[in-house]
């Protein structure tokens, strides 16, 4: 996987509570738990997912099939 801002710089991101129930799983451990956020590219919002099997977790972004690390240090939050 490579980081989000190598690839797109100005992407945004904001927060879009997630209300349904497909990729939660009981024990909050997974590949794909879908956050609370998006991340807008262009005109497109993608959902951000977490990888997490400990106590901390990395969240990716799926952009045209590829994965991407999200830092939000690197991006902008909308308003």
């Amino acid at each position: 996987m490579r980081y989000l801002h190598d690839v797109y710089p100005d992407a945004t991101y904001r927060h879009v509570p997630y209300a349904g129930r497909k990729g939660l799983t009981v024990s909050g451990y997974g590949k794909r738990l879908p956050m609370h956020y998006m991340v807008r590219i262009g005109q497109r919002l993608y959902r951000m997912r977490c990888i997490c099997f400990s106590n901390a977790g990395t969240p990716w972004v799926r952009v045209r099939g590829e994965q991407f690390i999200f830092s939000d240090c690197n991006h902008k939050q909308e308003v």
